[in-house]
């Protein structure tokens, strides 16, 4: 988006909950804390489930004697009815305001230019001095609208929240040209934040997989909300093994629930197919004890051996420095896809299957286990030119010449 564009966010909505608890009430059931929230700045925060998965995220503004909420409008509907269900005897005032206001996106630049004026007699008033942490959300008014800097990411820009006849004033005064808002999603989109279609990831995915941590939606030294114990869990067991990650399609198309595999081991599930998908994506090595655990497996012999770099560098040696892990493990109908599995995984580590006991390793797994292949199929090549030396291993393995 240029310094002269704006972008109407069309499909937000905008909730504004007002009365003597307001502040009470959300501070018992979103991420972020709303001591944060003030006239000078605006955060980014969430509802989740009670288990901590996600459930709805938005930003807060505190606008006159209470607080509008910037949502999908979309999910509008659905987020007035959780609030109205944790509301109980709660003193408050939930209005639906979508109708009246509407949201305008502009760049960082126009947002300096406008708020410098502003800024300034905010500081004759205050002496407040906003520092690069403080600028992220940070918030003044526009002919008595508030205009704030994105709590996620300042590189998403400012956004204006006025009333639609309002807005197309101000934006007239400052000059600014409307542009199809896709041109706002894409930056979105290239920065990883998901901002359409968010139902798709609704309790399925906990919200500090959702990256909420890093985009300022959640605040770990605040009290209780919905969905704290298992989000402190994750974080301060450093148990965070997914995350949601944009998905950039080189070629063909992509399905939402669509498996995502490297190397024929899962790493994540497309969540989000359109328009700009998203998927939950492992972030660490695959883990042979969590991966038996997952399909069940049940191992009755376990042989652990240390082992060091022999002397012998025969181009085929098993042995390397560091540990063999012997399973045995019951034949099941599904156990070679298992097999090729843990293939992957010990390929990862730099490992290798050992060939003296192998009878189903694949010749693509074998030729990354044995680099040196080459140099093994010239020595046979040289004393066998004729190619008599062979076997089911070898014919498999692609280890026979002449």
């Amino acid at each position: 988006m240029k310094i002269t564009e704006t972008c109407l966010l069309e499909d937000r909505g905008i909730i504004y909950i007002e009365g003597p608890d307001t502040k009470e009430f959300l501070q018992n059931i979103v991420t972020n804390n709303l001591d944060f929230v003030s006239e000078t700045r605006s955060i980014y925060s969430s509802i989740l489930t009670p288990q901590g998965k996600y459930l709805f995220d938005f930003i807060l503004i505190k606008h006159k004697k209470g607080y509008l909420i910037d949502c999908e409008k979309n999910e509008l509907d659905n987020l007035i009815k959780i609030l109205n269900l944790y509301k109980l005897r709660s003193k408050i005032e939930i209005l639906n305001l979508t109708n009246e206001f509407t949201v305008a996106a502009i760049c960082y630049e126009k947002f300096e230019e406008i708020s410098k004026p502003i800024l300034k007699e905010i500081f004759l008033k205050t002496k407040f001095v906003p520092n690069e942490k403080d600028r992220v959300g940070l918030t003044v008014k526009f002919r008595e609208d508030p205009l704030l800097l994105d709590p996620r990411n300042i590189k998403l820009g400012a956004r204006l929240i006025s009333n639609l006849e309002k807005l197309y004033l101000s934006l007239k005064k400052l000059d600014l040209k409307i542009v199809d808002r896709n041109i706002y999603y894409r930056k979105s989109f290239d920065l990883g934040i998901a901002q359409i279609n968010s139902s798709k990831i609704k309790d399925k995915i906990f919200g500090i997989e959702c990256n909420f941590e890093e985009l300022n939606a959640i605040d770990f030294k605040k009290g209780c909300y919905i969905g704290q114990e298992n989000t402190s869990r994750i974080k301060l067991r450093s148990k965070l093994k997914r995350r949601l990650l944009p998905l950039k399609l080189i070629k063909g198309k992509i399905n939402e629930n669509e498996i995502i595999k490297f190397k024929n081991i899962e790493v994540g599930r497309i969540l989000i197919d359109q328009p700009h998908p998203f998927a939950i994506v492992k972030l660490k090595d695959p883990d042979i004890n969590e991966f038996l655990n997952e399909n069940s497996i049940k191992c009755f012999l376990i042989a652990v051996k240390r082992f060091r770099m022999p002397s012998n560098q025969n181009p085929l040696v098993f042995a390397q420095d560091g540990i063999s892990i012997a399973l045995d493990m019951p034949l099941r109908r599904n156990t070679h896809a298992q097999l090729e599995v843990l293939d992957e995984m010990v390929i990862n580590f730099g490992g290798r299957v050992n060939l003296v006991k192998d009878a189903r390793l694949s010749r693509s797994s074998f030729d990354r286990m044995y680099p040196r292949k080459d140099d093994w199929l010239a020595v046979k090549s040289k004393y066998d030119p004729n190619g008599r030396f062979r076997s089911k291993l070898s014919a498999r393995l692609g280890l026979n010449s002449g």
